[in-house]
């Protein structure tokens, strides 16, 4: 849970409250021990909603409490500190969009951008296993590094990999097809 969510949580945090990098990463923190300590989970029914939009209220309702309350402990005050990440504690850095986003936003597009990123993790994983390197490696030059802003041409990578055009073009319709089974798992799942 805090692996999937940690930096949504992050963001939406940031962007509310506008504290430090420190303050928020003990927010965030406090945050994941107060649903992990809790009966969090149990109160989640599918059948009501998504579970993001569920997290989510619950982090607005954790939020309004602590500011009501005031008595958050700070770094290191008799709490053990888990890592959340070892990445990017700034989400927002990465974005010029963060400044007139609302919470919600930084909140689902961190949440989209991990998902796809432990998608494409997975997906290499699963095709390295498999022997299908190649297929991964046509579509990572064609999808995700295209030269110069732009897209090379199946022919041209069909010449770069020593494949034939028609592989580069199964290639790809194979790869998108197992990235977007991979994604839909992952949320159809609940570990979005």
């Amino acid at each position: 849970l805090c692996t999937l969510y940690w930096r949504p949580v992050y963001g939406f945090i940031r962007r509310v409250w506008r504290r430090s990098v420190e303050d928020t990463s003990d927010l965030t923190q406090d945050f994941f021990r107060h649903i992990l300590e809790g009966d969090f989970i149990d109160r989640h029914h599918p059948d009501k909603g998504r579970f993001r939009l569920f997290l989510k209220g619950t982090l607005r309702n954790y939020l309004a409490q602590d500011h009501r309350d005031g008595a958050r402990l700070k770094r290191g005050g008799g709490v053990e500190i888990v890592p959340l990440a070892d990445g990017d504690l700034q989400p927002e850095t990465r974005s010029g969009k963060w400044e007139s986003s609302t919470p919600e936003e930084i909140f689902d597009r961190q949440w989209r951008s991990d998902l796809v990123s432990r998608s494409l993790v997975r997906l290499k994983d699963s095709l390295e296993k498999e022997g299908k390197e190649i297929q991964f490696k046509t579509f990572h030059a064609y999808e995700l590094a295209p030269r110069e802003g732009k897209q090379p041409t199946y022919g041209e990578l069909s010449k770069e990999l020593g494949i034939e055009t028609t592989q580069v073009r199964n290639y790809l319709h194979s790869v998108r097809a197992r990235l977007q089974q991979i994604i839909l798992e992952t949320v159809g799942t609940g570990q979005s």
